[in-house]
């Protein structure tokens, strides 16, 4: 693999050469989802959490699940 930053190469040894039992796994708060990079967390709580009719500036909110 060859990468232009130090940190992608340790992104990359981080979540493809670590045991699964020694990631520190990021978790979505409204599901089961779980993630190895935070932004991966963020980007599907922003997609699967959110009300598509709501603009960019007001997606940080997540919908509820009680409507």
């Amino acid at each position: 693999m060859r990468t232009l930053l130090k940190s992608g190469l340790i992104k990359h040894l981080k979540s493809q050469h670590t045991n699964p039992e020694d990631i520190k796994w990021f978790k979505c708060e409204y599901c089961l989802y779980k993630a190895k990079h935070k932004g991966d967390v963020k980007k599907h709580t922003i997609s699967k959490h959110t009300n598509p009719e709501e603009s960019n500036t007001e997606r940080s909110s997540p919908k509820s699940h009680f409507s």
